[in-house]
């Protein structure tokens, strides 16, 4: 038995509740599994986020009864110190596999980071020789999906706090960001680097970092979902343009929350804009309707369910083919994590549970020739109902107005 070490961040993963829900699931164990980083659910799980490379290949095997082993190359085992478990040490691959044969359970099920068919990459970690592998052992490999989620995404009490603290803070700087393009339109010209600027400053004032740049689009920019203005594409923003923020940040331990928003450089939006972003808005609403009346009822609903929703009134719009990303993703330490349940029947047909305890950013979006047209909120599903933690938009925000 490993004594535990201090690190900068503990093991994650909830040994006693996961070995509950193996036994609940009828599975004999689950089995992570990493190789210079290629699994970063295996390094969430066991707190090795502050640990140097690690350049051999290690298991974590977690029976359903009994005690986790760790498998791991002689020159790396002390990197363990702190995982709950007994350590099997290997040098060669004989010592290897001789420590896998110890270690797993001849029949039955183990799960993996795997998923058939390659269906969702965020969880489909784990290479097909290193499948092949545990199999010839003899148990059969199934996904670790739903033990993903429900082990290691869960908002802990202190992460909803700090959620709920950001998407508080991103309503502000959401609003100051548009008091400052109206005010910077008056005056004359604006980039929109300069916006992405002050929007950094605004979160950085309140102590709130982020990956990467806030989106910061005008005019034709807006077409592109992923458009961020860069040293060599700083569009400007001009009188009546589109014009597009997202802004997402997070308390330097804490989860994302992220805000996206619409608006129109003028009085006025065209009425063939305004109409398009009214479909953007009830695809919003419907998703959210969906989310709230199986919550109320306490009713399963599944994360395709939640894109369908939405996607079916944008085609009932006819805008089907403008609609070309996912209604929503998970939100964690990461701003766009997958390996919580997705909205998400479009690049992959997301069947996992919605479950309690899990926060994302819902965001439909369409996208044509010379516009795009977005608005997104955070949502916190909790166990007495959902709760949207960031301002909603319900139409585009005209800039002449705010002047």
């Amino acid at each position: 038995m490993c004594v535990p070490t201090l690190y900068d961040r503990a093991v994650r993963l909830p040994l006693g509740e996961v070995q509950l829900g193996l036994r609940a699931r009828g599975l004999d164990g689950w089995l992570l599994y990493d190789f210079r980083g290629q699994n970063p659910i295996v390094t969430r799980a066991l707190g090795l986020e502050q640990v140097a490379l690690l350049t051999r290949r290690y298991f974590y095997y977690v029976p359903a009864d009994g005690m986790p082993v760790v498998v791991a190359h002689a020159t790396e085992a002390e990197r363990f110190s702190h995982v709950p478990g007994d350590v099997l040490r290997y040098s060669g691959w004989s010592d290897l596999r001789e420590s896998l044969a110890r270690t797993l359970p001849q029949r039955g099920q183990v799960a993996m980071e795997y998923c058939a068919m390659g269906s969702n990459p965020y969880l489909s970690r784990v290479d097909a020789g290193t499948i092949e592998l545990v199999k010839s052992y003899g148990p059969e490999v199934v996904t670790s999906s739903e033990l993903v989620q429900a082990y290691l995404y869960r908002l802990t009490d202190d992460e909803r706090a700090s959620h709920l603290r950001a998407a508080a803070a991103l309503g502000v700087v959401k609003n100051d960001a548009l008091a400052f393009i109206a005010s910077r339109l008056a005056q004359g010209e604006l980039r929109e680097g300069a916006v992405q600027d002050h929007v950094a400053r605004a979160l950085a004032l309140r102590g709130l970092v982020a990956e990467g740049q806030s989106i910061v689009a005008a005019g034709v920019n807006t077409a592109d979902p992923h458009y961020v203005p860069t040293r060599e594409h700083d569009g400007p923003i001009s009188p009546g343009d589109v014009v597009f923020l997202e802004i997402w940040a997070k308390e330097p331990s804490g989860v994302y929350a992220q805000v996206s928003w619409t608006a129109y450089a003028g009085d006025e939006p065209p009425p063939e804009v305004r109409a398009r972003f009214n479909v953007v808005v009830a695809a919003q609403e419907k998703a959210l309707e969906l989310l709230r009346a199986r919550a109320t009822a306490k009713k399963k609903v599944l994360g395709f369910e939640v894109d369908r929703a939405a996607r079916d009134v944008v085609k009932r719009a006819g805008h089907a083919a403008a609609f070309v990303h996912r209604t929503g993703h998970p939100l964690s330490d990461t701003v766009s994590a997958g390996e919580a349940v997705t909205f998400d029947d479009l690049e992959i047909h997301d069947t996992r549970e919605v479950v309690p305890g899990l926060a994302w950013a819902l965001h439909p979006g369409l996208y044509f020739e010379r516009y795009g047209l977005c608005t997104g909120v955070s949502v916190l599903l909790e166990e007495d109902g959902l709760a949207v933690t960031t301002p909603q938009q319900d139409e585009i925000t005209p800039l002449g107005g705010l002047r």
